[in-house]
């Protein structure tokens, strides 16, 4: 498709800027796994804090995470400094949360209170500090680059290379565990240091070519506004509480499921993996998919695909753990390519508000969809535990009939019928591409006049 005009020397991504900010976003995802993946089997079977504390604490605790989202938001669309408006929160997220990453994975051996209390305080902080440098980490692409094409190529880019960060931290982690014999605190520091020096590589290296809003302020208000005014952003974020809620909780029974219904935790280290690996495999594939469908076509088709493969793998249980983890790994090719377009759609929003009302608030749009990422996942997260408790769930021994068959139906049934559902969301979504070319080139008509 042509864009009807030629891009322009600052628009045009320069492959050092590509490669730095994907690395940046490879060593955010190392946190993002040891945060969704492995944090409540170790609080779990390795500090001994009961599950449904556990579920609390998540709960809790990225109750607080939500709503600073909103305020990392506010702050950054309302910072104007010569480095740019990102920036100073990208060094300060990996500074601190460098540093609280090696703390929550080192829990002292003191009493069940203190140790609660203690996974309170140094998961807040690195939850906080993800925020901190999340939020503004995929806001950056707004700024880089106007040209669509070029941004579609810097964001499908980046979204994947933070799938290859999710499936190398998969990956490794359990065989690490062994080298360092069942020592996490090693693990999240080798980890820390990577997310640091990855993070300050895409400082150094990302220009902010466009700063926006002519330094305007903005309150908190504009939440409000913006959902009340940008219909596209409501219904984009309504599709992705629910594929977030979904993946949060398929995840967290993920190891829970091959460790217990097929009693193999090496099964489990090398599902995590190859599924892993299948995600990438997908949002390497939505690059060619998505010029021949569309982002929004190629959303709802993946959903049901993905919906699909989940409910017919009930009967996995019924087959060796080989036949198991290969089968298991069919979904996450589907979830690859919703992941990687659905960070590809976001900025399409952001565009469309500039365009149809005048305010663009990069950070306030993306701090209010991490908002409802957050408290899906909060709420996929303690479900996990809450669903484990409520199943008679007890760590390190043969788990009930009971137990396993709702392990199971929450690995594949739910999450199956779930994905089919939440598809017809967006049936009314209208960015689709030739509008948003459309959007870009009136905006570029306005700033000319």
């Amino acid at each position: 498709m042509s864009s009807g005009y030629s891009v322009s020397a600052m628009d045009k991504v320069s492959r050092r800027t590509l490669v730095s900010y994907t690395l940046g976003a490879a060593g955010d995802n190392f946190i993002f796994i040891m945060i969704v993946t492995f944090l409540m089997m170790y609080y779990t079977d390795y500090v001994g804090l009961p599950a449904q504390t556990v579920g609390t604490l998540f709960l809790v605790t990225r109750i607080w995470d939500t709503a600073s989202d909103l305020i990392w938001g506010v702050l950054i669309d309302n910072t104007h400094t010569r480095y740019g408006k990102f920036k100073p929160y990208l060094v300060l997220g990996a500074t601190v949360g460098s540093i609280a990453l090696f703390a929550t994975f080192s829990v002292p051996d003191i009493s069940l209170q203190g140790k609660v209390i203690y996974a309170y305080i140094t998961y807040f902080l690195l939850s906080t500090a993800f925020t901190c440098f999340d939020v503004p980490l995929f806001a950056l692409a707004t700024v880089v680059t106007k040209d669509p094409q070029q941004r579609n190529r810097l964001v499908f880019t980046t979204r994947s290379g933070a799938m290859v960060g999710q499936w190398i931290a998969s990956l490794i982690t359990i065989p690490l565990l062994l080298i360092f014999k069942d020592n996490w605190s090693m693990v999240a520091g080798c980890y820390a240091l990577f997310f640091f020096a990855t993070a300050m590589l895409t400082v150094a290296n990302v220009k902010e070519n466009y700063i926006t809003g002519n330094k305007e302020r903005h309150s908190a208000s504009l939440y409000l506004w913006l959902i009340k005014h940008n219909r596209p952003l409501v219904i984009l974020m309504g599709f992705w509480i629910c594929f977030n809620f979904v993946i949060s909780a398929r995840v967290g029974f993920g190891l829970y499921y091959f460790k217990y219904l097929f009693h193999s935790e090496a099964a489990m280290a090398t599902f995590l993996g190859a599924s892993t690996f299948v995600t990438v495999i997908g949002a390497v594939f939505a690059t060619v998919f998505v010029r021949r469908l569309g982002k929004k076509k190629l959303c709802m088709g993946s959903a049901i695909l993905l919906g699909s493969a989940c409910c017919l793998l009930w009967f996995v249980t019924l087959l060796p753990v080989s036949w198991a983890i290969i089968l298991h790994c069919i979904p996450n090719f589907f979830l690859g390519i919703l992941g990687v377009t659905l960070g590809g759609m976001l900025p399409d929003t952001i565009e469309y508000n500039e365009w149809k009302n005048g305010k663009r608030a990069e950070g306030m749009i993306f701090s209010l969809n991490m908002f409802q990422l957050k408290f899906s996942g909060a709420v996929g997260g303690a479900l996990t535990g809450f669903i484990l408790a409520w199943v008679g769930y007890i760590p390190n021994v043969e788990q009930t009939t009971t137990a396993a068959n709702g392990i199971n139906i929450a690995f594949t049934l739910l999450p199956g019928a779930l994905f089919i559902s939440m598809s017809f969301l967006l049936i009314r979504y209208e960015l689709i591409e030739s509008h948003c070319e459309e959007i870009v080139m009136a905006l570029r008509e306005r700033t000319t006049e």
